[in-house]
């Protein structure tokens, strides 16, 4: 979904860029593909890393915010499980 928005963005703004800035934009869109390549291949621990900065902002704030941080690492890990279900079907 995120993937699919930024592809989206790249590609609207390629077409309408000056030979000044192109390369400017090839930078920022080899960046988004390492850090797509990086978050599908280690997911899992990315994932869990969200689990434990959670937990110690939930210990912090002394569970006042508990469901916005599980709803907010379920989406981010769901996110993750996607880039490597998408990658894992194109190799």
């Amino acid at each position: 979904m995120l993937t699919t928005f930024f592809d989206h963005f790249f590609d609207h703004f390629f077409g309408q860029l000056t030979p000044e800035v192109g390369p400017m934009f090839d930078a920022l869109k080899d960046l988004k593909d390492k850090a797509t390549d990086l978050a599908s291949e280690h997911g899992e621990m990315i994932g869990n890393g969200l689990e434990k900065v959670a937990d110690v902002i939930d210990d912090k704030t002394d569970g006042k915010y508990s469901d916005h941080l599980d709803t907010g690492v379920d989406k981010a890990k769901d996110f993750l499980e996607d880039l490597q279900e998408k990658k894992s079907s194109q190799d």
